[in-house]
């Protein structure tokens, strides 16, 4: 909702605080420093300034050989796309290495730490690009709780399988150098309206039909315009071989694209207040808080997320940048007064579309003097499925990935 009142990126969402004083951001920066790889930054000045507090935190402790494993990239605000984005956030990598494949992600994945199947991907071998969507079906099979109630986007039916999965694109990607540059092709539909799509994909990819893809170009687009029409019936889906070619035509590169991803957290980005402070904060806070100490806390968060005792660590690092930074110098007064502003906007914007302006508004997450509010989390978001299913799922998964992840290295 932020982004649609905005019409843009809310870039100073990576500053927001989602555990005491430790922003969105760091999380994310540190599931990959785990795995001792090099991590390229592309964000603004202020980000940037809070990644080199932690670029030099895991240097210290040997999560990192070197600081320069940690690069930031100021972002340049006069060149704002998304393929930019990746150019310059992958330059300093590539740079280095030009055979290593890369893995991007978006830096408000605040609990998806289990990296390991994107930093192991297999298929990259053969490949420029390797689309990896989350499955339904692999998430939540039948019977299981759905503690997040996340929306699917397309069908996908697996090589070698007769039913087709409900299937939706993660934040992450996997691609080599020359896959990278066929990601070009993302500027042309980033941020256009689905009405829109189809023909943008036929403008782009109707060399396809002259190839020996031509067969699976036609049912990629027989299945785009069934999808535009919503006549797609249940089990209706696009061939993983079908999707796959039309991917290639479309970015111009060896293209992959599979539905075998079963991490719900992949695709839960920090993206609007209620996502941040009603899910994420209201979810690690609470764990925090339920403890006598803050020691304690952290102690207990371990259970739900392997870096919490680093997080306590890096709080008081972090401490003084909240006397420098201007987002957070002025905190209370800056959220308060924005929850305002998007609560007025959106009573606007009901009744404008003739909606019944009592429609529950963004609660208040802070008091004016900077204390956190527990509400509610959104209802498409359980807080102790969560729970369960990082301490029992997530973690033990983490765990047996990471384990892999040192035997392949």
């Amino acid at each position: 909702m932020n982004r649609s009142i905005e019409s843009g990126v809310d870039d100073v969402k990576f500053l927001y605080p989602v555990l005491d004083n430790i922003p969105v951001v760091v999380l994310p920066l540190l599931n990959f420093a785990r795995a001792g790889i090099r991590i390229c930054l592309y964000a603004p000045p202020e980000v940037c300034r809070v990644a080199e507090v932690v670029r030099d935190y895991v240097a210290q402790i040997g999560w990192i050989r070197d600081t320069c494993d940690l690069i930031t990239v100021q972002e340049d605000k006069s060149r704002i796309s998304f393929f930019d984005s990746f150019k310059r956030s992958t330059a300093p990598l590539i740079a280095a290495d030009a055979d290593d494949a890369i893995v991007w992600t978006a830096a408000d994945l605040v609990l998806a730490y289990d990296v390991w199947p994107w930093l192991l991907e297999r298929d990259i071998h053969d490949h420029d690009i390797v689309v990896n969507m989350i499955a339904r079906e692999l998430i939540f099979p039948p019977g299981t709780n759905e503690f997040l109630r996340l929306e699917y986007f397309d069908s996908l039916l697996p090589v070698g399988q007769t039913r087709s999965r409900e299937v939706r694109q993660p934040d992450m990607l996997v691609f080599t150098q020359r896959g990278r540059d066929g990601l070009a092709n993302l500027d042309r539909i980033r941020g256009r309206p689905e009405a829109e799509l189809l023909g943008i994909f036929l403008k782009t990819s109707w060399r396809g039909l002259l190839s020996r893809k031509a067969g699976s170009v036609l049912r990629a687009i027989h299945y785009g315009i069934k999808r535009k029409q919503y006549s797609l019936r249940p089990g209706d889906g696009i061939s993983q071989t079908h999707a796959s070619a039309f991917a290639s035509v479309f970015f111009g590169v060896d293209t992959l694209v599979k539905g075998e991803c079963a991490d719900p957290l992949i695709v839960k980005d920090a993206d609007g207040f209620e996502e941040i402070f009603g899910y994420y904060r209201t979810l690690l806070q609470g764990v925090v808080e339920a403890a006598t100490t803050k020691e304690e806390g952290y102690r207990k968060l371990e259970a739900y997320y392997p870096h919490a005792e680093h997080l306590f660590r890096l709080s008081s690092r972090l401490a003084p940048l909240w006397s420098e930074i201007p987002l957070w110098r002025r905190w209370p007064e800056f959220i308060c007064d924005k929850t305002s502003t998007y609560n007025t906007r959106l009573k606007m914007a009901f009744k404008e579309a003739g909606v019944d302006d009592s429609t529950m508004p963004i609660p208040e997450y802070f008091t004016r003097e900077g204390e956190f509010i527990f509400h509610p989390p959104p209802r498409h978001s359980s807080i102790p499925g969560s729970l369960a299913f990082l301490a029992e799922v997530y973690r033990p998964r983490y765990e047996q990935g990471r384990r892999q992840w040192l035997q392949a290295r």
